[in-house]
């Protein structure tokens, strides 16, 4: 997809010094038309694809002319015949598409049709435009139907054509059918859905401005309005309930109504606002975000509500909520999607508000993050080095789970490009060129978004791992290389990041090697029975470990992490994630989670844990996940797992376990290793090893107990490089304190690498090694190996070079 990269370097160096009736010193949306994205350099670049008709072009004109005129399209929500929101066939017509984007498919691309082409060919640049035009007049004719006529449009509240109200209470009084997607339990109608398809409105009435009659524009203005106070739940002028049986409802009924007076008390905020409305990482708060944001850029200056409306969503919205979930590391900082990148990934739409914002105002509000930053460096670690298959979290993720989506990654490249980064837009356009994409995006999202950066930097160039601070991810690949033996590996290590739907849980991990998944959560859905993670003695194959509400922020935790050429290193505290929302009760009372990972193919996972006292099972599962059907050997505590040129082996060193094996729905492949002993305590330390199917045994990897019993270790005898890893044995997880000795049956020519974690921080030891096998580390303030600030302590073999055999 190479464009005239020289054209676009100058427009996008001219991008800052066009005219527009905005900016200093207040930055207030109140230029002319069209306000949204359509600069004066952004119309003069569309209209030049369209003189060299380039393939985005192309793409848009073939979509017009196969779709226009649509005559015969029917935009009710949902339609009578079919009444499910969920139905995908909307009487047969692709202006329901998924979830409402189709309406903003249509709507957008006449719309921008409009725009390109009324210059060059006014005429035809009409038909497209009336056409958008008629396509929302008929959503709100079609929509304002009986004693909802006064209100406003039934398509803003998918199931109101069936007469269900605004909230959950309001469905007990007025007797209504639950079920029909605004029940109690399921309440679609305030989901981000409907709004895909209002973000739309703004949109065309500031593109479509100048043919809209002054009747047009308010009739817009109103149901735009009554949308933002609908969603946020406020009752205004706008937003003015709904009539049943002669009672009007209210954003804030309870359903105490007599049917006489009307008068109705106050409901809890959860049903009154928008569903998701508190969490900023939900993409159905992003399509919240993108179509009332935009609202206000619209009709800025047109009523005199209008600049109420924008400084909600500039302060609000974007201040205290977008920006700071953003910035803060307990919450969406790093750049990850919460709720997987399949799903979850449409909280990209934040990124095309925000810059209408921008070519609006004036105000470069990219500045106050390095969101789109951290985007592009998390969306290519959530990528396995084969570029076609992502770490698997999330849920109902489509038929394309696990892949890469192109319009991800362009829009924050797109931003990054006009605000004049030139580190990691060049890198992004690097993975844009080399990632096997599963989706290509809407037609007016490819042309108006996705170009080629003036210049490119390879991505290989990034680290080999990456932590997204917010959501405890971490990212780790043994090359960039995209090679039959190349290992990527992710572990879930974070906290709550507010976001009440996809909640995968915390531990859990996933290991490919070349493109052969291995270690992997083939089902993609958020119950644990379907993940690689830790299960504290609740029986059960639904249900995620992670609670509901506002109690999902918890204390930051990770706790530790340091990076080496050879190694990573990251420990979390989990315990805070494993209060089960099925379940009163926390579970776990100690769970931190040791990950060391040995480049390029080994993995030693340490587990410290402690049921909760309260709980009366003690039984822990270390359950793993895998793509296809393992075996297991309880002789030798291993699972091996052979899929295409690729083998894992997973073994047991402590404590000693027995495997069951099952497979859930035709689907889950997991294996549950389970203590022999039940008991409050339990420290698990596993070795798994990505090779080559060719490898009929895995490297041997003993595991022991340091001669003083503080540190528990697993000597792997690999042949290139063999290590000797201890963790602390404290049974509540504390550091080592004091000298420490320990065993390893090794020879002078085995020479392994030592590495001890769990020391105290900064401490300096010296090291002192007989017959090649025992190991002393005496506290010394002369010695010349000193622990790091992470209590890692590590040393190979000049350390028998140093001191004398004996």
């Amino acid at each position: 997809m190479k464009k005239h990269l020289f054209l676009q370097a100058i427009i996008c160096l001219t991008f800052v010094a066009t005219t527009y009736g905005f900016g200093l010193p207040d930055y207030l949306p109140d230029g002319p038309h069209p306000r949204i994205w359509l600069t004066s350099s952004e119309l003069a670049r569309l209209r030049s694809d369209m003189a060299e008709n380039t393939p985005e072009w192309q793409s848009l004109s073939t979509w017009l002319t196969n779709n226009y005129p649509a005559t015969n399209y029917d935009v009710r929500c949902p339609s009578p015949s079919n009444p499910s929101w969920r139905s995908i066939n909307w009487d047969g017509h692709s202006f329901g598409s998924y979830r409402g984007l189709g309406w903003l498919k249509n709507i957008v691309n006449y719309s921008l049709a409009y725009q390109i082409l009324k210059a060059s060919d006014p005429t035809t640049a009409e038909l497209y435009g009336n056409q958008a035009v008629d396509i929302v007049n008929g959503m709100i004719a079609t929509h304002s139907v009986g004693e909802e006529n006064d209100n406003g449009i039934l398509m803003m509240r998918a199931g109101d054509a069936v007469y269900n109200l605004t909230n959950n209470a309001d469905e007990v009084t007025a007797a209504t059918v639950a079920g029909e997607y605004i029940s109690p339990t399921y309440r679609v109608g305030k989901y981000g859905y409907p709004a895909r398809a209002m973000m739309a409105l703004p949109i065309a009435y500031d593109w479509l401005y100048d043919l809209l009659t002054p009747a047009e524009r308010t009739l817009w203005q109103d149901v735009m309005f009554r949308y933002f106070d609908w969603v946020r739940g406020v009752t205004s002028t706008y937003n003015d309930g709904v009539v049943y049986d002669g009672v009007r409802y209210h954003e804030q009924s309870d359903g105490v109504c007599d049917g006489v007076t009307n008068v109705c008390t106050s409901v809890s905020d959860f049903y009154q606002t928008g569903a998701s409305w508190e969490d900023i990482g939900d993409n159905f708060w992003s399509g919240h975000f993108a179509m009332m944001s935009l609202i206000g850029v619209a009709t800025y200056g047109d009523n005199a509500d209008a600049a109420s409306y924008y400084n909600y969503a500039l302060s609000e919205m974007w201040e205290n909520k977008l920006k700071a979930y953003w910035n803060d590391p307990q919450y969406g900082k790093g750049g990850d999607a919460v709720e997987g990148w399949n799903y979850g990934g449409g909280y990209f739409r934040s990124y095309q508000a925000l810059w209408g914002m921008y070519t609006a105002t004036g105000y470069n509000f990219f500045n106050d993050t390095s969101h789109p930053q951290e985007m592009v460096q998390s969306y290519i670690h959530s990528t396995a080095a084969n570029m076609t298959d992502m770490y698997n979290h999330g849920q109902w993720s489509g038929s394309a789970v696990g892949r890469p989506f192109d319009y991800h990654l362009f829009m924050p490249k797109f931003v990054l490009d006009q605000i004049g980064d030139t580190t990691y837009a060049p890198i992004a356009q690097s993975y844009l060129d080399t990632a096997d994409f599963a989706v290509v995006t809407d037609d007016w999202s490819q042309l108006m978004f996705k170009f080629d950066s003036a210049s490119t930097t390879d991505y290989k160039t990034l680290p080999l791992h990456y932590w997204n601070e917010g959501s405890g991810l971490f990212s780790f690949h043994s090359s960039w290389d995209d090679l039959s033996d190349t290992v990527s590996s992710w572990f879930q290590l974070g906290h709550g990041t507010s976001s009440t739907h996809e909640n995968y849980d915390e531990g859990a991990f996933q290991v490919i090697r070349g493109n052969d998944k291995l270690v992997w959560d083939a089902g993609l859905n958020r119950d644990e029975w379907r993940q690689s993670v830790l299960r504290f003695g609740v029986s059960g194959t639904t249900g995620s470990q992670r609670p509901w509400g506002t109690q999902w922020v918890l204390d930051k935790s990770v706790v530790g992490q340091e990076h080496d050429a050879a190694y990573n290193y990251i420990k979390a505290d989990l315990r805070g994630g494993y209060q089960k929302y099925y379940y009163s009760s926390k579970t776990a009372d100690i769970y931190l989670k040791s990950v060391l990972y040995l480049r390029p193919n080994l993995f030693v996972v340490y587990d410290v844990t402690r049921t909760d006292p309260t709980n009366a099972n003690k039984w822990k599962d270390w359950q793993t996940q895998y793509p296809g059907t393992p075996t297991t050997d309880v002789g030798t505590q291993t699972i091996t797992f052979s899929n295409g040129s690729s083998k894992a082996f997973v073994k047991t060193l402590h404590p000693a376990v027995s495997y069951s094996t099952a497979v859930e729905s035709g689907v889950y492949n997991y294996v549950k290793a389970r203590p022999n002993v039940e008991q409050e305590y339990d420290q698990f330390l596993h070795v798994i090893e990505a090779t080559s199917s060719t490898q009929n045994q895995m490297t041997t990897a003993d595991g022991f107990l340091s001669t003083d019993g503080k540190m528990r270790g697993a000597y792997i005898q690999h042949s290139s490089i063999p290590w000797v890893v201890l963790f602390s044995a404290d049974q509540d997880g504390g550091d080592v304190s004091g000298d420490i000795s320990y065993t390893v049956e090794t020879s002078q020519e085995d020479r392994p690498r030592h590495i001890l974690l769990g020391l105290p921080p900064n401490t300096r030891y010296k090291v002192r090694v007989t017959d090649s096998r025992d190991f002393s580390l005496t506290v010394d303030a002369t010695g010349d190996h000193v622990s790091s600030s992470q209590g890692v302590l590590s040393f190979g073999p000049p350390v028998f070079k140093e001191r004398t055999l004996q």
